[in-house]
This record gives C-alpha cells, sequence and structure tokens, in this order.
C-alpha cells in the first residue's frame, strides 16, 4: 500500500529517535555528555506523539505536511513508531492488535524493511511472531521455486508470479513495469534477523570483548550452524537439539573474547 511520505513523517522520525539513542551511547564511549542527547530524544518523542498520534483510532499517521495530518494510518508508519520506541509496552500490544487486521493493514512488500519490523517486534519480545513473517514472506520465495533472495515480493500475489517486468511480482513506488532482480542483498534479511533475534547472538558489547547468547527462540530449529568472522578469527557456534534439551555448543571463539550464555 502506498504510504505518506512528505512533510514530517513517522518512519523518518522514527530513524530520528533510534539514531539519537546510537549517538548517545557513543558519546558516553568518548567521555562526553549522553545525558542530553537522551533528554533531547524525550523531547522528541513527546513532540511525535503530540503531532502524529491519533488517540482516537488508537494508531499513528503517517505524516505532517503542508498544514495537514495525513489521512492515512499504514502499517509502516505503525511498525516504524514502535521500533522508535515513542510509546510503552502496553500501547505497543495494543497498536499490535489493531496491526492485526489484515482487512485493513498488509505487511511490506520491500525486504529491507523487515528491518525495522523485526527490531520493533524483538523490543516487544515477539520472537514467535518474527519466525512467521519469515516463513511467511522468505518461504513464501522458496515455495515459488526462489534459488536466491527476490528484491522485492508480495506473498498475497497469485502462487505463479515471481519478480518479472511482465508477470508480477515487481510493487515498485516507480512503475510496475520496471524489471527487479532475483538476486539482491538487501533481500537477505534472514541472514541478520535469524541470528539476531532468534538464536538470540549480541555482538553488541564486543568492544568489551564479550558476545552475549540468548537462544530464547532457537528451538525453532532442529539444527543451526552459525559462523562470523570476528577480528581475523572465527566465531564458531552450535545449536541444537540433544536428550538433554536444547543446547549451544561453542566450537570455536576469538581469543580475549568471553561468550555468555544466558
Amino acid at each position: 500500500d502506498k504510504v505518506d511520505t512528505l512533510g514530517e513523517t513517522i518512519i523518518l522520525n522514527a530513524i530520528y529517535s533510534r539514531y539519537l539513542d546510537d549517538l548517545a551511547i557513543l558519546y558516553d564511549l568518548c567521555e562526553c555528555d549522553g545525558d542530553a542527547l537522551r533528554n533531547q530524544r524525550m523531547q522528541h518523542s513527546q513532540s511525535v506523539n503530540n503531532l502524529l498520534f491519533d488517540k482516537r483510532e488508537g494508531l499513528y499517521r503517517d505524516s505532517f505536511f503542508d498544514g495537514k495530518l495525513s489521512q492515512k494510518f499504514s502499517m509502516q508508519g505503525n511498525m516504524a513508531a514502535l521500533y522508535g520506541g515513542f510509546v510503552d509496552a502496553g500501547k505497543a500490544a495494543e497498536i499490535l492488535v489493531k496491526l492485526s487486521d489484515k482487512n485493513r493493514f498488509h505487511m511490506p512488500f520491500a525486504p529491507s524493511f523487515y528491518l525495522i519490523v523485526f527490531e520493533a517486534l524483538h523490543q516487544l519480545d515477539k520472537g514467535q511472531t518474527i519466525m512467521e513473517h519469515i516463513k511467511n514472506y522468505w518461504g513464501g520465495m522458496l515455495d515459488r521455486g526462489a534459488t536466491a533472495w527476490w528484491e522485492v515480493f508480495d506473498p498475497n500475489s497469485p502462487q505463479w508470479m515471481y519478480p518479472h517486468p511482465f508477470l508480477g511480482n515487481t510493487p515498485t513506488y516507480e512503475m510496475d513495469w520496471i524489471p527487479v532482480s532475483s538476486c539482491h542483498g538487501w533481500s537477505g534479511i534472514p541472514g541478520y534477523a535469524i541470528p539476531r533475534y532468534l538464536l538470540g547472538i549480541d555482538l553488541f558489547e564486543l568492544y568489551k570483548n564479550r558476545i552475549t547468547i540468548q537462544p530464547r527462540f532457537a528451538g525453532a530449529f532442529e539444527r543451526f550452524t552459525y559462523k562470523l568472522p570476528v577480528r581475523g578469527e572465527q566465531l564458531w557456534i552450535e545449536f541444537g537439539s540433544s536428550l538433554s534439551g536444547y543446547q549451544t555448543e561453542i566450537k570455536s571463539c576469538p581469543k580475549d573474547v568471553d561468550i555468555l550464555i544466558i
């Protein structure tokens, strides 16, 4: 579905909100005052809520442009609002219930936007929902014979459709006849999402020589091998089931790095 993208938009402001969070952390690492940025972020969130949150609908409008509020309430805009952390967990849960109305809202066609969707769901401890989206979207490509991730995909299109300028699954904002790639880098979201959100591999504190693993949803896989080059060495972790339950095995780890399994 079309999303209103002119003026003061909920999506760009959500990204800006997360930017302020990240910048505050960088300030702390540089022994500067990150609290000033955190205060700015709180003021920014309040301004966004005052302008774009519709209390009657319980949802965020897409934008404010030319002195007028958008009449559009989109899936993308409201998932971005959750990603931006504009609401508490209680109100976020209410928004997710509203967005589950498939007659009114549709999931994004563009795979890269799922990075925002998955991060929002991760913050709300919705790992199972992330798994469902991966099965529906990327599993839908596999069901149609994909051998690489497609640039865009509409899982609700007829089963015989695949990326082709004349056959469909080309839902771009430019023109429908523009051909799209059948092997596209920005569609490789599962390669990031599964280790990060389902296997629970958190590399955020690698600068402190620490990796945290919290495999709360790893049981969705019978077995999973994770390998990543880190500092010229290999991080190798095996996840899998055994008679004693689900296990995480560290096969190799860069020197001086501690791994904490929660």
